[in-house]
């Protein structure tokens, strides 16, 4: 039997410049996502300048997701105040006190 030559695996190069996040930076970020205020001002520094490539793109996808939520939180209050939806019509034993 003829032995063939098969040319050696390749293997693929690791990605230059770009940091590995780990789990406790992770951590860290959800502890400081959890203070109020601070929560803000952070992801808007890491969508724009985080040095991990992962992160800088979590946050981006957050600030879209932020976004889109906002349109439709927007497009649901205009809905209920075009339609005159009132919880009071649902529950007439509430609105004698108002």
């Amino acid at each position: 039997m003829e032995q063939q030559n098969f040319p050696p695996p390749q293997t693929r190069p690791e990605p230059q410049g770009d940091k590995v996040t780990s789990i406790g930076n992770w951590i860290g970020t959800m502890f400081l996502l959890a203070i109020p205020v601070v929560n803000f001002i952070m992801a808007i520094v890491w969508a724009v300048s985080a040095e991990s490539k992962s992160k800088r793109n979590y946050f981006r996808a957050y600030w879209i997701m932020v976004a889109i939520s906002f349109v439709l939180i927007i497009a649901l209050v205009i809905l209920i105040a075009v339609t005159g939806f009132t919880i009071f019509e649902y529950f007439p034993e509430f609105s004698a006190n108002f």
